[in-house]
């Protein structure tokens, strides 16, 4: 199990910074853990490979906060850009501040979004999801907190 408070995880740090170590960690796969409370802001996606178990201790919190050069997603599988499936992704714990960032909506310039995903947490082209305990603070009007398209086998559980 990956600690991301080993990693350099911090409520100190940078958007930018948080979503480097976040992604760093992320990308071997594995149980990923935040490991202690606090509110930890990122301005970058975090993208999830297949067998990545990301699991939130109680008093964690996710804070977005603006990138002009980034998408509206927070997390979205890789497969989603590929159309080819990830398996085996688990999101537990989450507690998501928007802090007035909107998903952004796809249009034809646009490399980092996707047509017809909209959401922050998003899932398209996903075997065996589990997403459990999520809350999201403060959903901006017309957003998704959550949206998952082409999938098989998906637990949706105390949202």
């Amino acid at each position: 199990m990956v600690l991301l408070s080993e990693y350099g995880l911090n409520c100190e740090n940078s958007g930018h910074e948080n979503a480097v170590i976040f992604q760093r960690a992320v990308d071997f796969g594995g149980d990923v853990y935040v490991d202690k409370p606090g509110i930890y802001v990122l301005d970058e996606t975090i993208y999830l490979k297949s067998n990545t178990k990301i699991i939130f201790c109680a008093g964690s919190y996710i804070k977005r906060e603006r990138n002009k050069g980034e998408t509206g997603y927070v997390f979205i599988n890789e497969g989603a850009y590929n159309n080819e499936y990830n398996e085996n992704i688990t999101l537990s714990g989450l507690k998501l501040i928007c802090n007035d960032v909107c998903s952004e909506h796809a249009n034809e310039d646009s490399k980092k979004v996707i047509m017809g995903l909209s959401g922050h947490v998003c899932f398209s082209y996903i075997k065996r999801l589990v997403i459990s305990d999520f809350e999201c603070l403060d959903l901006p009007a017309k957003d998704f907190g959550i949206q998952i398209s082409s999938f098989e086998d998906v637990l949706v559980e105390n949202v």
